[in-house]
């Protein structure tokens, strides 16, 4: 388990008579809630407001839960809290909607949405709007949080490329906001962290300005030694030195070291990294990266324990942490596989039998991705499943291409064998494709 601190600021900017951002920071429950009204006839900070303290109550009400996935941090109990952001986002959009009222100045009030619930070893992120959630890590800044806005999810979806994006009027049109709609649908991630991980939540006013490179050096120019309550403000003044064109918040949660006497989980950034050099996974950004382990268990193995057997049942594949396995077809060695490497993959998306059998040539660490989740992750994103889709075809025509050539090898020196033995070929007539 990890400690964390944190801080916020909020600024009007240079350009706005009042502040339409309003955040929360609920030390006790590990909880960060960031609002940036969007409407409503100067009403906006009303909609932020009322959205980021009704998440708030709802976290206490709750706070029983929150403490029992303290005691045992299960994935049963972090389902639970999941289930918990979205219902306190939920039950905002409806305390927001209730103001909506025709013909008075609250009438169209919407509100962006970002609440961190950081526990034991997880944070869970919710997310709705174009608000963002940043994670530094390892010297590297990624984006969490994809914005619901129409540019964004019709290039995600393949409608349009980017350069259509950017000419389009509607570009930056919000197509989900706490307020918007009768029900909100909210985008939830869990995030397994680690020591010196450092999340950076703020509103469009900040991030209109920065890409994650930028973010990455305001936060090194600030210097090793600078502390999460220093941050915001260094962030904010940027985005004013820019133009402050609409209101800047910043809120910085670290995760610090880790409580004495807690269990030291396998290296979340291995984890990622060996995530990402699987084929199948390579065209995936962090947050999605992170999605796939967020279905992924942790399995060991010791020097010469079987992992599966040849023509066992395939419902999971499997990725190398650390180690290495042995690939045998009966009783020859076909390969050895290192870190990164995957197993099974095929078979899983086929779910034909084992083709070979896997043993751990030393001690192993691997991730186990279940046919069965992985299959419901797809069909609930569609930008993973596209991209998956991209890198299993190339995959698949490496692999054709790969054995087309070996057989054309294999051809090769079986010619060479028949006429250096003077012996009869009956395979002449059957040619091999070069693909």
């Amino acid at each position: 388990m990890y400690k964390f601190s944190g801080t916020g600021l909020s600024d009007r900017g240079r350009n706005r008579q009042n502040n339409e951002d309003y955040f929360v920071i609920e030390q006790s429950l590990g909880l960060f809630i960031l609002c940036d009204g969007v409407g409503g006839h100067n009403s906006g900070e009303v909609a932020s407001a009322v959205c980021a303290k009704t998440v708030l109550d709802v976290m206490q009400r709750e706070r029983e839960k929150i403490e029992k996935y303290h005691e045992n941090p299960s994935p049963e109990l972090r389902k639970q809290l999941t289930q918990l952001i979205y219902a306190a986002l939920q039950e905002a959009n409806e305390a927001v909607t209730a103001l909506s009222v025709q013909g008075l100045p609250t009438e169209g009030l919407a509100t962006t949405a970002e609440v961190l619930l950081i526990l034991p070893n997880y944070a869970l992120l919710g997310h709705v709007g174009d608000s963002r959630t940043y994670i530094s890590r390892a010297g590297t800044v990624y984006q969490l949080s994809m914005d619901h806005k129409f540019a964004v999810e019709m290039v995600k979806n393949g409608t349009w490329d980017q350069a259509m994006a950017a000419q389009s009027p509607f570009a930056n049109t919000l197509t989900r906001a706490v307020g918007a709609q009768e029900v909100v649908q909210p985008d939830i991630l869990e995030i397994e962290i680690t020591a010196d991980d450092l999340f950076v939540m703020c509103t469009d006013g900040f991030s209109d300005y920065f890409d994650t490179q930028d973010i990455q050096r305001l936060i090194s120019g600030a210097g090793p030694k600078a502390t999460p309550a220093e941050l915001p403000k260094v962030l904010i003044d940027a985005a004013n030195q820019k133009g402050g064109k609409d209101n800047i918040t910043a809120l910085v949660a670290k995760i610090t070291e880790r409580q004495a006497n807690s269990v030291k989980p396998i290296d979340v950034v291995l984890k990622q990294e060996s995530l990402g050099k699987v084929p199948l996974f390579c065209y995936l950004s962090f947050a999605e990266i992170t999605k796939i382990l967020a279905i992924a268990s942790v399995k060991s193995l010791k020097k010469g324990e079987i992992l599966f057997k040849e023509n066992d049942p395939a419902t999971e594949m499997f990725v190398i942490v650390s180690g290495t396995a042995q690939v045998r077809k009966g009783s020859e060695l076909l390969t050895e596989l290192q870190h990164g490497a995957s197993i099974g993959e095929m078979a899983i998306l086929d779910q034909s039998l084992r083709s070979a059998t896997i043993t751990a040539r030393e001690d192993a660490v691997l991730l186990v991705i279940p046919r069965a989740a992985l299959m419901r992750l797809l069909q609930q994103d569609h930008g993973i499943a596209v991209k998956f889709l991209w890198a299993m075809s190339q995959e698949l025509d490496r692999r054709l291409r790969s054995t087309s050539q070996s057989l054309m090898e294999a051809r090769k020196i079986l010619a060479e064998k028949r006429e250096r033995d003077d012996l009869p070929f009956v395979c002449d007539d059957i040619p091999i494709k070069n693909f």
